[in-house]
């Protein structure tokens, strides 16, 4: 028998959670499931969520199922967010970025995606940051990049620039892009951005869970 119940976890977590801006505002979780669903609430600055999410599997795994995933069912970011005061820790940042917990696992291609109101640039330049931290521990050289507004595509091709990689549009989507660690010749990239990914399946992190800061500028 189990030492804590999914309830008595997530009551010992509430004042980190708290620390980093963030509070659990639903949970479900069956006997015997081996997933426990959660929706979250941004009210102030904090660790990204993704990483907290995952400390928060990590903690359910050694403390109720080896075998459980935590899945982010809903995420809501409260409009003064971002000036509200944090208790942020910097032990609990380096112990999640550089720790298990910050290595997400992918099934397939990662794809970082931000939605029409991602037009913040330094925003989508810390979750682009992040996102690349994550994949590369993974030994990942490819991944996809939903831009569908002008600040985020601007810093993906400054990101590309700057580290030497071949970005290119997915043959069949107005915002989709594919970026590869490694260029492409010239004489081939007509064909490889024609072919390149054409039926390949994402695993998609929306971009918002992976700032600490939200912002609402331009």
């Amino acid at each position: 028998m189990n030492e804590f119940t999914a309830d008595d976890i997530i009551k010992k977590l509430e004042a980190t959670l708290a620390d980093e801006g963030l509070k659990i505002t639903s949970f479900a979780f069956r006997n015997g499931s081996k997933e426990f669903h959660i929706s979250m609430q941004r009210f102030a600055p904090g660790l990204p969520t993704a990483f907290m999410v995952k400390g928060l599997q990590g903690t359910f795994r050694r403390y109720l199922d080896p075998q459980i995933s935590v899945v982010l069912d809903g995420y809501e970011v409260l409009p003064d967010s971002g000036e509200r005061p944090s208790h942020s820790s910097e032990e609990l940042k380096s112990a999640i970025l550089n720790g298990p917990a910050g290595n997400l696992q992918f099934e397939n291609m990662p794809l970082l995606k931000f939605s029409v109101q991602n037009n913040d640039r330094h925003a989508a330049a810390e979750a682009l940051e992040n996102f690349v931290r994550m994949i590369k521990r993974r030994g990942l050289e490819t991944f996809a990049a939903d831009c569908p507004a002008e600040a985020p595509l601007k810093v993906l091709k400054q990101w590309c620039a700057i580290n030497r990689a071949y970005m290119h549009r997915k043959a069949d989507s107005d915002s989709l892009y594919i970026i590869h660690g490694e260029a492409v010749g010239e004489a081939d990239r007509e064909a490889h951005e024609a072919s390149c990914c054409r039926d390949m399946k994402f695993d998609i992190l929306p971009a918002d869970i992976l700032v600490m800061t939200p912002k609402s500028g331009k």
